[in-house]
């Protein structure tokens, strides 16, 4: 028989305590909404000053490198930034920003921080498998074409570091997304830009285009180390991390292959309309026209559509039961 009703009560404060979740947040709708659009408007401040370099960066391209080296270069960085749409900042955040969402709610930081070093980990070396074999494909098919073309394909084949960091960068900055952290990710386009416009010049001044794939390489590596003060605030640690034993990463990656496969289509698509450009129109230079053309069109979707999709999807991710 109950004694004193708490017998009663117990049941019913457990009832209460399982009912209730911890999150993450701790502002109300009103200043939810007005959290967001400060967000949107801060990433397109920096997504437009990232842009204005972007027309430096092209204009300087259009100046000192077109012909083969601009067609080198933007085939090169097609093939490595198919890799970092599919595995980094495109297909990767869809599915990783939900994931880790839902454990900062339950306020479970260690496993959300567990999930994205492992899946960074991982994004690192397969990227990193992938780019040096079809760097090594593309040098060893140089040696059986003529022409410019033995000289476009070693100049793309030098280029596979970039791919792995990028993704690497891209895996870091969906998890600090997940944190709510917008403006530090947003730093690292402009980085890029701002080692490629630096890698033009030194270009221009030396002669040599090696300089542009180095200046290619050491902007990647500090699109990552630009993140590394806010991952060690937030507790998310640098160190490789292979194991496994909750099945959680290898759930991430299950789930990336239709979001991957899906994203594909338009990338792919892109990587072919260059290829045709470069194989099948006479002499250098179409390959740079169709980019310096695609730079165009996609400036309002990158200032609008990805801004705000960016800022809305750990929000959207919290809402969803």
């Amino acid at each position: 028989m109950p004694q004193n009703g708490s017998t009663d009560e117990a049941p019913a404060a457990q009832q209460g305590a399982e009912i209730r979740e911890p999150t993450t947040s701790f502002f109300t709708a009103e200043e939810e909404n007005s959290s967001s659009w400060r967000s949107v408007a801060g990433l397109w401040i920096m997504t437009m000053f990232s842009r204005v370099l972007g027309v430096l960066r092209d204009i300087l391209m259009a100046r000192f490198i077109f012909g083969w080296i601009m067609d080198a270069f933007v085939l090169g960085f097609t093939i490595q930034n198919l890799f970092r749409r599919l595995l980094g900042e495109g297909a990767l955040q869809a599915v990783l920003v939900p994931k880790v969402v839902k454990r900062l709610q339950k306020a479970d930081r260690v496993a959300a921080n567990r999930l994205i070093r492992g899946v960074a980990t991982r994004t690192l070396v397969y990227t990193g498998i992938v780019s040096l074999v079809v760097s090594g494909a593309l040098y060893v098919s140089s040696f059986f074409v003529s022409g410019a073309a033995p000289l476009k394909l070693r100049f793309m084949a030098v280029m596979f570091p970039y791919g792995p960091l990028i993704c690497l960068s891209g895996a870091l900055v969906a998890g600090l997304n997940a944190y709510r952290h917008f403006a530090v990710p947003a730093l690292t386009p402009i980085v890029m830009n701002a080692a490629l416009i630096t890698g033009l010049v030194l270009l221009w001044a030396t002669g040599s285009p090696v300089t542009l794939v180095v200046a290619l390489v050491i902007g990647a590596f500090f699109e990552v180390a630009v993140l590394f003060p806010l991952c060690r605030r937030e507790g998310i640690s640098i160190r490789p991390a292979w194991n496994d034993a909750s099945g959680e990463i290898k759930t991430v990656f299950t789930m990336l292959v239709p979001v991957a496969a899906a994203i594909a289509v338009f990338q792919v698509n892109i990587l072919a309309d260059r290829v045709i450009a470069t194989t099948m129109i006479p002499g250098d230079g179409a390959v740079g026209t169709l980019y310096l053309a695609f730079r165009l069109i996609h400036l309002p979707l990158a200032l609008f559509g990805i801004n705000l999709a960016t800022v809305l999807l750990p929000r959207l991710a919290a809402l969803h039961e």
